[in-house]
């Protein structure tokens, strides 16, 4: 940066009317426009900086290379008069006593009688507030001062004075030493400022007072990369099966109940208004443990606004949307094999009022491959999806289960055919049994015993995985079918694997998985099956919008094609947008250079400040 001098400029150009020849400007010299795009002129230059100012000759847009907002722009102020002033046609009846005289009406009118709280750190942000607050309310605030330990010296007492001078109702708390207990041995600065907000927290919770009646205004958001877990600390199985013995005592009631002294005060009952609002902003990861080893665990990602009230007498109502933009479930029954839900992107959590009674919207896959044979046919295997489907609200749940299949013809048109009730049968026989039992398939294909006893080995091995291995996700299947080749029938055993890893504050993830089967070669089970999945993902940005990813795949898809190698990159990058056009940044400047002036628009009717007009449905695309 330096000082410079306007040697030339465009004295009739709207932006540097009544500039002064020669003016002084502050010049950023760390960059510099070499050329101007088409449509552009330079309307101002200094003896080394050929475009100090430039504009558009086909929009009311400027542009400056230098701070006309610093002291040493000597007429920057006027600089900026033209813009705002001339160019925008603002009118320029704002002063700060306006803004003081509007602001404490709107507190009056919106605050009332209610009493607030307000926690004060000093600076002039939470000071001017106080002081507004002060005007509007009164003695209804009541303001509360920590002294961190981290003050200059005498600084405490030095603003306590002044705020007092000030008129505030205000408590002045000393908690150096537990901020100082709480910092020792910490150097990472933002470790630092995380104990420090809390502690904040802490002291502003425990300064207690007569609080019968106390409102509480809250905005909390839950930012991208944000990675919450909850660990019950009981297993879920277990805890159905618990006992509920001597959870009720019943006692004689005839000798307890006693009148109440007449000169008994009783004590006056503590009630909160509560009005919240939380957003979650993408990528906010949340994982419920099911399980204390963490090997059942449900997990989402996703993004929404929740609004949440509560009154005085403890009525609580909660408005929003919660989208679900990925995740899974995934929970191991007893005896039966692990079972993996992915959530499909889309589904929807929504609360219309009652907190505990929300409107699901939820639909989950799990893909599972079982061995089909038809009648002289020889055996394939085929992937099915089985997608759990939860509508309804909470209190009417509606749970339901469907079937289907992209990688069997046949076996696509028979689930077609069936009914919504038969395809529900054929679901729960894959989930239980890994064994579907369509019409067209020959009894040759069940081998039910046989399943039982693998989903129990599997279920074994993949707790022992959650209870020995740690830092990677780990697990294991055992699939047996009956297999038939030119009519003649032999079981095979597939067993498989899948580790999966992320590192970088969950930014690179590779997931690695292979099998081995007892009808192939060892060779074959080395050389082609024993790792022949893997994948690289790596997250361009924090919210996971955009990321790149790299695969290698090997499968045997059907009778009619083989063994099936994908290997390939990709970029997913996934914008919700109002119009096609806005998918790229150069389709909304093409559209601004278009624009023409319009005719003065007829005034309409003022809008309230929670409602918008929405002219353009959300269109979110992914590619």
């Amino acid at each position: 940066y330096g000082r410079a001098n306007l040697t030339t400029m465009e004295h009739g150009n709207k932006l540097l009317q009544g500039l002064s020849e020669n003016s002084q400007v502050w010049m950023s010299h760390g960059d510099t426009i070499t050329a101007l795009p088409r449509g552009f002129r330079v309307i101002a230059s200094t003896a080394e900086v050929e475009v100090a100012a430039y504009q558009s000759e086909e929009e009311p847009v400027w542009g400056v290379q230098f701070h006309p907002e610093v002291f040493h722009t000597t007429e920057g102020t006027r600089l900026l008069q033209n813009f705002v002033a001339g160019i925008c046609g603002c009118s320029q009846n704002w002063t700060p006593d306006s803004f003081i005289e509007t602001t404490v009406d709107e507190l009056r009118r919106e605050l009332g009688s209610d009493k607030v709280v307000l926690g004060l750190s000093g600076g002039v942000d939470s000071s001017v507030a106080a002081v507004l607050l002060n005007k509007a309310i009164g003695k209804n605030l009541t303001c509360i001062f920590v002294d961190h330990g981290l003050l200059r010296k005498n600084e405490f007492q030095e603003v306590m004075r002044d705020y007092e001078s000030l008129g505030l109702n205000v408590i002045g708390v000393d908690a150096s030493e537990k901020f100082f207990a709480e910092l020792a041995g910490v150097t990472d600065p933002e470790k630092k400022r995380k104990i420090i907000g809390k502690g904040f927290i802490d002291v502003m919770a425990s300064v207690r007072g007569y609080l019968n009646e106390l409102d509480m205004s809250a905005s909390l958001s839950v930012l991208s990369g944000t990675d919450l877990t909850y660990v019950m600390q009981s297993d879920a199985v277990a805890v159905a099966e618990s006992t509920t013995d001597d959870m009720v005592t019943f006692v004689a009631l005839n000798d307890t109940v006693k009148k109440q002294p007449v000169d008994t005060l009783a004590a006056r009952p503590f009630a909160m208004r509560i009005n919240a609002v939380l957003a979650i902003q993408p990528n906010a990861l949340f994982t419920v443990n099911l399980s204390p080893d963490g090997k059942n665990k449900v997990q989402i990602n996703g993004d929404g606004t929740l609004n949440y009230s509560q009154t005085y007498q403890g009525d609580m109502n909660m408005t929003g949307r919660y989208v679900i933009n990925g995740g899974f479930a995934r929970y191991t029954p007893p005896m039966l094999s692990e079972k993996l839900f992915k959530f499909v992107e889309g589904s929807s959590v929504t609360w219309n009022g009652d907190l505990l009674n929300p409107l699901l919207n939820i639909k989950a896959i799990q893909t599972i491959k079982a061995n089909v044979t038809s009648e002289n046919q020889d055996s394939r295997i085929v992937p099915f999806e089985v997608s759990l489907n939860v509508g309804n609200t909470l209190e009417q749940l509606d749970l339901s289960f469907d079937l289907s299949t992209d990688g069997d013809v046949s076996i696509a048109n028979e689930l077609s055919s069936m009914t919504k009730e038969q395809r529900s049968s054929q679901a729960m026989n894959l989930l239980l049994y890994n064994t579907y039992t369509g019409s067209s398939t020959s009894k040759a294909s069940a081998n039910l015993s046989g399943n039982v006893v693998n989903s129990f080995l599997e279920s074994s091995l993949n707790k022992w995985a959650a209870d020995n291995i740690s830092g990677v996700d780990l697990s294991f299947g055992i699939n047996q079918y009956d297999k038939t080749v030119d009519g003649a029938t032999s079981t095979t055993t597939n067993y498989s694997y899948q580790v999966s890893k992320t590192v970088f504050d969950d930014r690179f993830k590779i997931v690695v998985g292979g099998s081995y089967s007892t009808d192939a070669s060892a060779e074959d089970n080395l050389s082609q099956n024993l790792i022949n999945d893997i994948s690289f993902e790596y997250k361009l940005n924090k919210t996971g919008t955009a990321y790149v990813k790299l695969f290698h795949h090997t499968e045997y898809e059907s009778i009619l094609e083989g063994e099936i190698t994908e290997t390939g990159a990709g970029l997913v990058w996934k914008r919700k947008i109002s119009s096609w056009r806005d998918m790229f940044r150069i389709f909304r400047l093409l559209r601004r250079t278009k624009k023409v002036p319009a005719p003065t628009p007829a005034p309409v009717p003022e809008q309230p400040a929670d409602s918008a007009t929405i002219t353009n449905p959300i269109i979110e695309t992914k590619e």
